[in-house]
C-alpha cells in the first residue's frame, strides 16, 4: 500500500507525514552520545599523546566524538596509550596551526578535516575530505581502504612529518538555503552564495557571484541582502542558525559534499615511536569512531531534517536536472584542469581518485541509486 507522500517534481513538502515518530527536539541530539566507550580506571601510562580538536564541545559533539575515540584507545590498550582531548579554546594557539603544531611536534594530535591545510601546504586536499560528484562516504572509504587513497595520503602528509587517519564524517551536506527558487541554470547567473573550498570555483564558472563568509555570518548576511543563498553543512548544524527564517529553500542533492571525511593527524615520530600492537589498537580505534560518527550525524542530521520539516518554515527542493548538469559540468571542468596543471604528486592523487570513481560508481548506481529510486514509489 503506498503512503500518502508528496511527489511534486522537485518538492519534497511533507515528506515526514508517514515517518516513524522520533523524539521532537534536537535535545534528543545529545542522547546518541551514549555509545562512548566506558572509561577505565585511571593508572600511570606508558604513552601519552595530547590531541587538540578543531572542533569546539558546542559543534555537532564531534568533540564528545574526539573524546570517545580517546576513551576506546585507553580501553583497548588497558590504559598503556593515554589520550589527552584539548578544547581548541584551551591549546594556546589558534586552531588554523593545528597541523604546523603536529608536524613540528608541539602538540602529538589533531582531530580536523584534510582541506584545512590545503593553502598551507598547498596541495589539493579536498581529495581527502571531499570532491564535487566525486566519491560517496562507502566508495570513499574503499578507495582508502583497498585502493591507494590512503598510500597516497600517507605520501602528502609524510613530507611534513604527519601520519593520518580516516577518524569520523560530516556526512553528506545540501547545496544550501536560497531566498528563491532555483528553476533553471538561468537562476544561478549573478546569485549571490556563500560557499567555500573548490565551489568558489565551480559557482563562477556558472555565472554565480560565490562570497566567502564565516559560518557565523551567513544569517545576517542572507537578512540584509548581501547574499541571495547558502551552505554551510547539513540539518543538524544549519538548523541552530535559522536560516529558514529567512531562505526557506533548500536544495538538494549537495552535489559538492556527498559525504565529509574527517581525519585524525599524527606527529609521525610519535606515531613510528609506538610499538605495533598500539599502532594497530590506534588504528582500529581510528576506524570505529569512522563507523560510529558516520551513523551518529546520520540520525542527527535525520532527526534535524524531521524537524525543520514539521516546523513548516522549510521548503524541501530537488535541483532540477538541467542545473545539475550545468555544475556538474563546471565541476568536471574543475577536476580536470587541477589533474592537469598541478606538480606530480597531485596528478597521481587526481588520476587515482578518478579511476576509484570510475569503476566504483556503476555497482554504486545499481546497487544502492536503483534500489533508493525504487524506494520512492513505496
Amino acid at each position: 500500500m503506498k503512503k500518502n507522500l508528496t511527489r511534486d517534481k522537485h518538492s519534497r513538502r511533507g515528506f515526514f507525514k508517514q515517518s516513524a515518530t522520533v523524539s521532537a527536539g534536537l535535545g534528543t541530539l545529545s542522547l546518541v552520545t551514549s555509545l562512548s566507550t566506558p572509561k577505565i580506571a585511571a593508572k600511570q601510562s606508558e604513552y601519552q599523546l595530547k590531541l587538540v580538536s578543531w572542533y569546539e564541545p558546542d559543534f555537532l559533539n564531534q568533540f564528545t566524538m574526539t573524546q570517545r575515540l580517546a576513551d576506546r584507545v585507553a580501553l583497548l590498550s588497558d590504559g598503556r596509550l593515554a589520550i589527552d582531548v584539548i578544547d581548541p579554546n584551551n591549546a594556546g594557539f589558534p586552531r588554523e596551526e593545528i597541523f604546523q603544531k603536529v608536524s613540528d611536534g608541539t602538540i602529538d594530535m589533531g582531530r580536523t578535516l584534510s582541506y584545512y591545510w590545503n593553502e598551507p601546504l598547498q596541495r589539493p586536499l579536498d581529495f581527502f575530505f571531499v570532491i564535487p560528484f566525486g566519491l560517496t562516504q562507502k566508495e570513499f572509504t574503499t578507495w582508502l581502504y583497498y585502493l591507494d587513497g590512503q598510500a597516497l595520503w600517507d605520501e602528502v602528509y609524510s613530507n611534513y612529518g604527519v601520519k593520518p587517519f580516516l577518524c569520523g564524517s560530516l556526512d553528506a551536506q545540501s547545496f544550501g538555503w536560497f531566498k528563491q527558487e532555483i528553476t533553471s541554470p538561468d537562476d544561478l547567473r549573478g546569485l549571490k552564495y556563500r560557499t567555500t573550498g573548490p565551489m568558489l570555483d565551480i559557482m563562477q564558472r556558472v555565472g554565480a557571484n560565490p562570497v566567502n563568509l564565516g559560518g557565523d555570518e551567513i544569517l545576517a548576511a542572507l537578512q540584509d541582502g548581501r547574499i541571495d543563498g547558502a551552505e554551510l553543512v547539513g540539518p543538524a548544524a544549519d538548523i541552530q542558525f535559522g536560516f529558514e527564517e529567512v531562505a526557506p529553500y533548500q536544495y538538494w542533492p549537495g552535489f559538492h559534499q556527498p559525504m565529509g571525511a574527517i581525519e585524525l593527524i599524527v606527529n609521525q615520530s610519535r606515531y613510528e615511536q609506538l610499538p605495533d600492537d598500539l599502532k594497530a589498537i590506534l588504528k582500529a580505534a581510528c576506524q570505529a569512531e569512522h563507523d560510529l560518527t558516520m551513523a551518529q550525524m546520520h540520525l542527527m542530521n535525520a532527526q534535524a531534517l524531521q524537524q525543520l520539516d514539521r516546523s513548516g518554515k522549510m521548503q524541501l527542493r530537488r535541483l532540477p536536472p538541467d542545473v545539475l548538469e550545468v555544475v556538474g559540468e563546471a565541476s568536471m571542468e574543475w577536476i580536470d584542469d587541477l589533474a592537469t596543471n598541478s606538480d606530480s604528486l597531485t596528478q597521481r592523487i587526481a588520476k587515482s581518485y578518478l579511476e576509484a570513481r570510475l569503476l566504483l560508481k556503476p555497482w554504486s548506481e545499481i546497487s544502492e541509486g536503483w534500489f533508493l529510486a525504487g524506494r520512492e514509489t513505496i
